[in-house]
């Protein structure tokens, strides 16, 4: 064989190897990209379930204490609002029928509620002080694919 012919060999081995790594460090990352985007996905997932069952908590916790008595939660935990009946001096029973919200009287009532919510929050950070939440995730892969946390 000629010099020039394995020198040609050579390089178009080498361009192989060059376009072999390359594809391995892309699916690498790509591996990468998407486990993160999982991990992201269960954590926001996992705090918006935190956050649902607090404001039910906190719903419950209204309701004891603001007009304890008239609702009552059935088996699955969704409360039931009961119409309250009063007696009379001839024992007939008078029911009140409830006052029926607009879409309207209802945005308004959510909107004043969640503006109530934001204030005590932030009197709370201004009492207690806020912190920050830092996490430090180390993971590893090993010869199989699979991720380890550290």
């Amino acid at each position: 064989m000629k010099k020039r012919s394995i020198r040609i060999i050579i390089g178009l081995m080498s361009f192989a190897l060059i376009g072999v790594v390359a594809m391995q460090l892309y699916f690498l990352w790509q591996s990468y990209d998407m486990q993160s985007k999982l991990f992201d996905r269960s954590v926001n997932e996992a705090l918006n379930n935190v956050a649902t069952k607090a404001s039910k908590h906190d719903a419950n916790n209204f309701l004891n204490t603001k007009i304890p008595g008239t609702y009552s939660p059935d088996k699955t935990g969704h409360i039931k609002i009961i119409e309250k009946a009063t007696i009379t001096s001839t024992s007939t029973v008078v029911i009140k029928p409830r006052k029926r919200n607009t879409y309207r009287e209802r945005k308004i009532a959510l909107l004043r509620d969640s503006l109530k919510r934001i204030i005590l929050q932030k009197q709370m950070d201004e009492q207690f002080g806020s912190t920050k939440l830092q996490i430090h995730i180390e993971e590893s892969t090993d010869e199989y694919g699979v991720v380890h946390g550290i």
